[in-house]
C-alpha cells in the first residue's frame, strides 16, 4: 500500500434494510486530489463517515498510515483525528463565534498557546483572502465567504488528509469555479491530500487527479478525469450527461 494515506478494504453499511455500501474498496494516495461522485443519495458521505471512524463499518476494514484503525476505539481514533480535515457540507461554523474564535477552535482544542494561534489564524486567514474579516459574525459573510472561512478552519491544523463534503453546494457558478481555483492553491500550498465528494461534474473535472463514481452502494468507475471523459461506461455517460434514461434508476 506504497503511497495510500487511508484504505477502505470490503465496506459494507445497512441501515435496517437498506445497503448502503456493498463491499467497497477505495485508497486515496498521498498528494492526490481524489474526487468522490454519485448522484444524492449513493452513500458517499456514508463512505466517507465510516473512513474517518464516525461510523464503523458492519463489515470491512480500514487503514491509515498502514495501521488497521478499524476498530479503534474514540480514544484511539482522538489521537488520529488531528491528521484529518473535514469540512461538512455547508461549512457547519459556530455562529456564536466571530471568525477568528471560529478558525481557532481546531488549535484551541489541541492546547496551542494564543500568541500561536494568533500568529497561524492570521495567516491561513491572509492565504484565503479573508484579512480584515477576523472580527466579523458569520451572519455577516456572504455564501462565499461562510465556505472559506470553513475551509480556513478545516486547514489551519495542517492535516494530512481534508475531506470535503460538498464543498460549492448551493454557490453560484461563478464563486463555485472560485473555490474551485482555491482549493487547487491550496493543494499546492500545503501539499496536502484531498478528497472531495460533490455531484458537481463541471467542478470535479476542474479540480480532479483522479475521480471514483458510486452508484447502487457499489463503485462503478475509478479513473482519472481524460479517462472519464472518454469513457462509453453507462453509469459514467448517464451521471456526465445528467440523462434521465440508463442505469442509474433513481425513484423521484
Amino acid at each position: 500500500m506504497e503511497n495510500v494515506i487511508l484504505r477502505g478494504e470490503d465496506i459494507h453499511k445497512s441501515f435496517g434494510q437498506k445497503e448502503v455500501l456493498k463491499g467497497i474498496t477505495i485508497d486515496i494516495r498521498k498528494s492526490e486530489l481524489l474526487v468522490i461522485m454519485g448522484p444524492s443519495g449513493c452513500g458517499k458521505s456514508v463512505l466517507i463517515k465510516n473512513l474517518i471512524g464516525l461510523m464503523k463499518p458492519d463489515r470491512g476494514r480500514i487503514f491509515f498510515e498502514n495501521e488497521e484503525v478499524t476498530n479503534y476505539t474514540e480514544k484511539e481514533w482522538f489521537k488520529v483525528r488531528p491528521k484529518l480535515g473535514m469540512l461538512f457540507q455547508g461549512g457547519a461554523l459556530f455562529d456564536y463565534m466571530t471568525v477568528f474564535e471560529n478558525v481557532a477552535f481546531p488549535l484551541e482544542r489541541r492546547g496551542e498557546r494564543f500568541n500561536a494561534i494568533k500568529e497561524k489564524v492570521h495567516w491561513i486567514l491572509k492565504k484565503l483572502g479573508l484579512e480584515g474579516t477576523e472580527n466579523l459574525m458569520p451572519n455577516e459573510l456572504s455564501g462565499g465567504m461562510r465556505r472559506r472561512v470553513a475551509l480556513a478552519r478545516t486547514l489551519v491544523a495542517n492535516p494530512l488528509l481534508t475531506f470535503l463534503d460538498e464543498p460549492t453546494t448551493g454557490l453560484d457558478p461563478v464563486t463555485t469555479a472560485n473555490i474551485d481555483k482555491l482549493i487547487l492553491f491550496l493543494k499546492k500550498e500545503f501539499d496536502t491530500t484531498f478528497a472531495v465528494i460533490t455531484h458537481d461534474v463541471k467542478s470535479a473535472f476542474r479540480i480532479a487527479d483522479r475521480i471514483v463514481l458510486l452508484f447502487g452502494g457499489n463503485i462503478v468507475f475509478d479513473g482519472t478525469v481524460d479517462e472519464m471523459k472518454r469513457s462509453d461506461n453507462p453509469y459514467v455517460r448517464q451521471f456526465v450527461e445528467g440523462k434521465a434514461e440508463g442505469p442509474m434508476k433513481i425513484e423521484v
